[in-house]
């Protein structure tokens, strides 16, 4: 009897002995994160972990969970196993270093589109005794400043990443790489308002336009067209490229003046990037954020574009395609010939001036009329004196109706009337094969007033062939 009693209260000292030991030993772990107090999105930080374990053996493992837009990479493991996965940093030791304080340390890679408070605080995991234990950090919050590069719209905090920085980015096809951004206007120091257009292009390489829509109290003037044709006219600022710069990315820049000096107006402007793809017109809109066009990266413009409306701000409205028959044409074999623009043949002859009175009625008689929507015609010749339209070109075996236009200060002779660009073109060669006119070419309208066939390309969604 005495006997049992007696090994019952060394079990009893014996399990409290081991109680206060498995305290002791749970209360000496401690974790202290050495961190900076705050960064700014985009950018990279070292964190190091002091683990005191004292003289805990075997396994354990080092746990923390991030939120989307953070990721860890290792620096100093300390023998462990390194890993991260699914927003997790893991390090695990199958045997703990004998030192009684282990250090770690791992990198993390900060989004640039994340704000708010970051916790580093993670979990120091052991078995003792065939126990699992743990020890978690006390709070340790990181202050993630947003990025003064990225469009305050697109910036996601913390605490909504899970649901916000992995969703797609809206209006952004699969595959899809081009972006048209606009710095926001600042002023320049002969108060003109300056416009930087950043453009990512990624493979695309010829045949493309911009068209700027600016308010009126302002005329503007190229800066930096980077090797495109600039325009002004009617409050549109357009630049056109048969090949467009070589690099995925380019800036283009021009200069808003205020009609009336001291004008102080913060200009609401509407854009779009149109370009051929596959032989196929697609446009996006020009965006407008808070940019560095010389640090901007591909990755923060797709984002920025993402954030345009659906709807295209188009600049030049839509015009209907009109089909009209193309004028008998025979079937001749295609020969290459360039079709770059080049010099063409003027019409200089010399007349008396009641010749010259003549001609100029019988040029009044042949004006060209103007259509609707995009079409095409061979233009045959171009001159500053009028020539009597009929007998000229007859001689030159042109039997079809030449029709007669003033532009750009030339009067300027044609043919023909196609909505389909390949049969002007087509026409263009009949034009070369069987008569002496060597340097006909295709010229395009849109309700009546010249674009180039790059345009009228793109407007009408036609196909190039050369």
């Amino acid at each position: 009897m005495i006997t049992g009693l007696i090994k019952q209260m060394i079990i009893l000292v014996n399990m409290a002995v081991l109680l206060l030991f498995n305290t002791f030993i749970y209360q000496d772990i401690a974790v202290k994160v050495n961190a900076p107090s705050s960064t700014v999105a985009g950018s990279t930080i070292e964190v190091e972990v002091q683990i005191h374990k004292g003289a805990l053996k075997g396994f354990a493992r080092y746990q923390v969970e991030f939120p989307n837009g953070v990721i860890a990479t290792p620096v100093e493991r300390a023998f462990s196993d390194f890993s991260f996965q699914d927003n997790t940093m893991k390090m695990i030791w199958l045997n703990l270093p004998p030192e009684e304080v282990i250090t770690i340390r791992y990198a993390l890679k900060i989004n640039e589109r994340l704000k708010g408070d970051l916790d580093l605080a993670g979990t120091f995991s052991f078995i003792e005794n065939n126990q699992r234990k743990q020890s978690t950090d006390p709070k340790n919050l990181l202050a993630i400043q947003p990025s003064p590069s990225i469009d305050e719209r697109l910036i996601v905090d913390v605490r909504d990443a899970g649901q916000k920085l992995t969703a797609p980015l809206p209006h952004l096809t699969a595959g899809q790489v081009v972006a048209a951004v606009r710095q926001t206007p600042y002023a320049g120091a002969d108060n003109h308002l300056t416009v930087n257009l950043v453009i990512n292009k990624d493979q695309i390489d010829k045949y493309a336009k911009i068209e700027e829509l600016v308010p009126a109290g302002f005329r503007a003037e190229n800066m930096d067209s980077r090797g495109g044709i600039f325009t002004f006219r009617n409050q549109e600022v357009k630049y056109i490229w048969m090949n467009l710069p070589p690099e995925p990315i380019f800036t283009v820049s021009y200069k808003l003046i205020p009609v009336e000096p001291g004008t102080a107006v913060s200009p609401q402007i509407a854009g779009v990037f149109s370009y051929l793809e596959n032989d196929m017109t697609k446009s996006v809109n020009v965006v407008q954020g808070n940019i560095n066009p010389q640090t901007v990266t591909k990755s923060e413009l797709l984002a920025i574009a993402a954030s345009a409306p659906s709807e295209f701000a188009v600049v030049t409205p839509p015009v209907a395609q009109v089909t009209r028959p193309a004028a008998p044409r025979p079937e001749t074999p295609t020969t290459t010939r360039p079709v770059t623009e080049r010099p063409r043949t003027q019409l200089t002859t010399a007349r008396p001036a009641e010749r010259q009175r003549v001609d100029a009625r019988t040029q009044l008689m042949n004006q060209l009329e103007p259509e609707s929507g995009v079409y095409y015609r061979v233009q045959l010749a171009a001159g500053h004196k009028p020539v009597n339209v009929n007998r000229y070109f007859k001689r030159l075996n042109i039997q079809d109706d030449v029709r007669t236009e003033i532009h750009e200060g030339w009067i300027k002779y044609s043919i023909g009337s196609y909505y389909d660009y390949k049969a002007a073109r087509d026409y263009r060669v009949h034009i070369w094969n069987t008569t002496p006119v060597k340097d006909a070419f295709v010229a395009a309208y849109n309700n009546g007033n010249r674009i180039t066939v790059q345009e009228a390309l793109m407007i009408a969604n036609h196909k190039w062939y050369r």
